[in-house]
């Protein structure tokens, strides 16, 4: 399994998420709630994926079961045979 987070910015993104996370303290006060500090964090971080647009969903890496023809054919059968009992297939 590939890693995520700051594997999958790059050195650009991880730029810009340290500069992020130096503002959060220059934002004229310093944050001392550890909740604070994690949703700026976090706020901080999906900023980064968005400027850079390294994130994205994908399906690149699911595998998928796949029916043969056969199977394909016979359960294309049954769902039409259950809908429609005229159904030749």
């Amino acid at each position: 399994m590939h890693g995520g987070g700051l594997e999958q910015v790059g050195r650009h993104g991880r730029d810009l998420l340290g500069a992020k996370v130096k503002g959060i303290v220059v934002e004229r006060r310093k944050l001392t709630k550890e909740i604070e500090i994690k949703e700026e964090v976090v706020n901080a971080f999906q900023d980064i994926l968005l400027e850079t647009g390294d994130w994205g969903l994908s399906i690149s890496r699911l595998s998928f079961f796949s029916l043969d023809s056969v199977d394909a054919g016979l359960l294309e059968k049954a769902f039409f045979l259950g809908r429609d009992p005229d159904c030749t297939l």
